[in-house]
């Protein structure tokens, strides 16, 4: 059972027969910046997720990826796959046939795409929003403070 803790998306993952068309496309349209590549795989990161542009020819399906904080974590009734960044991903499919892979990022592929040991991949993501949120808060509050 994967339990009812609300998860998070770690990356929204793509499909694409020109990868490197496509990274050029998420980076002039989108403004998304590749934090991690190779031949059949760019990690494209955005402000708030990560768009995994995949090959085609590589890869079988586009899936969504949810964040899991411990190996142990991953569901057991999927089908596990350590990638060649060193993460570990457990896929299984919901009522529909979605695929969805449970991620867990091991302390080599938190290095590989520069994290540090305590820290998780959407964590980075969040780090300078929620820093930017939190002092728009504090600025609103003492306005308000003051009326």
């Amino acid at each position: 059972m994967i339990g009812a803790i609300m998860k998070t998306v770690d990356h929204i993952a793509i499909r694409v027969k020109n990868i490197d068309k496509c990274r050029q496309w998420w980076e002039e349209n989108c403004g998304a910046e590749c934090v991690y590549s190779t031949n059949s795989y760019h990690r494209m990161q955005l402000s708030n997720t990560t768009i995994a542009l995949i090959d085609e020819t590589t890869y079988e399906h586009d899936h969504v990826g949810i964040l899991v904080n411990y190996r142990k974590n991953l569901p057991k009734n999927g089908v596990i796959i350590k990638h060649r960044d060193e993460t570990v991903g457990s896929y299984i499919r919901d009522p529909e046939g979605n695929v969805v892979e449970f991620i867990y990022y091991s302390p080599k592929a938190k290095k590989k795409i520069g994290l540090s040991a305590n820290e998780n991949a959407h964590i980075s993501t969040w780090r300078k929003t929620s820093q930017t949120v939190r002092n728009w808060g504090l600025h609103f509050m003492e306005i308000f403070l003051r009326l």
